[in-house]
């Protein structure tokens, strides 16, 4: 793997992580919004024992789906803008 395909990955990792940290803190601040410790840990089981197919349908897309989305999207513009970048143009 070349060193542009390992910063674009890095860099796609982050922004999912960050992704992934912001939609959990917003969906904590609007369906718990009077528990100031809730934890990663502690949110998903208290939306999904609700037994409402609302809060797990949000369960699964702010934890799988949108960070590899966010992952994914990224990582496929960085790397078409990496590779135009690099391609020797044709102009003398």
């Amino acid at each position: 793997m070349s060193k542009n395909k390992v910063i674009v990955h890095a860099i796609a990792l982050a922004c999912a992580i960050l992704g992934f940290y912001l939609s959990y803190k917003v969906t904590c601040y609007l369906f718990l919004p009077h528990q100031p410790y809730v934890t990663l840990f502690s949110y998903a089981p208290i939306l999904w024992a609700t037994q409402d197919w609302f809060f797990r349908l949000l369960v699964l897309m702010n934890f799988f789906v949108k960070p590899l989305f966010i992952y994914y999207l990224v990582s496929v513009l960085l790397g078409i803008y990496v590779e135009r970048k690099n391609r020797p143009s044709a102009k003398k």
